[in-house]
């Protein structure tokens, strides 16, 4: 019983939460403050429970340099969440797939296939060409003195480049919108569509 108890993982320090709130509520109105007089208390590396989400508030520069270099393979991967599954057909794209031969794999044919100087190139009109849509689209709505939501805009220009580059055709507004009612439909989070 002894050895199973040394072998559980640890969590960082942290103040103890609410079941519903989690530490929520020792949040002050300056957050930067209470992140700084929670590291004073607990150290470099701190818990916290932000209703059931948990996260790990780093607050030294040490730290950081020492878990992205040292502990490299054990802080690489990412969580398991049902919509990541479905949306990446049950995590085997580059971006969600776990660190192993399969990602190196697919890595070694991303960068010599997709992200090498000469293919990045022959892609250039595509950028040019939506760029210069949305500087036409922005100067539009100065000269209508119209709001322009510029999130909305870079998001749609990231996407119809994404869209244009691997499928060759455009990325419509409507086609997003489609994907978030079945999305929501089949209770997904909404969140995982900012990905595409």
């Amino acid at each position: 019983m002894k050895k199973v108890m040394e072998s559980k993982k640890q969590d960082p320090p942290g103040r103890p939460g609410l079941p519903l709130t989690g530490s929520m509520r020792q949040l002050g109105g300056l957050l930067h403050q209470s992140l700084w007089q929670m590291s004073k208390k607990y150290g470099p590396v701190v818990r916290w429970k932000l209703g059931n989400v948990s996260l790990v508030v780093i607050s030294s520069a040490e730290t950081p340099r020492q878990i992205l270099k040292v502990h490299d393979f054990e802080t690489c991967g990412r969580p398991k969440l049902l919509a990541t599954g479905i949306f990446s057909y049950d995590y085997l794209d580059i971006g969600f797939t776990p660190f192993g031969e399969y990602w190196k794999e697919v890595r070694k044919i991303s960068v010599h296939e997709l992200f090498s100087n000469s293919r990045v190139q022959s892609f250039r009109y595509i950028r040019e060409e939506e760029i210069a849509s949305l500087v036409q689209s922005i100067s539009q709505s100065a000269a209508s003195k119209s709001p322009v939501d510029l999130t909305e805009k870079l998001f749609f220009l990231k996407a119809n480049v994404i869209w244009r580059v691997a499928f060759g055709g455009n990325f419509e507004k409507n086609k997003c919108e489609h994907v978030s009612e079945e999305v929501q439909r089949n209770d997904i989070d909404y969140g995982i569509l900012r990905c595409f």
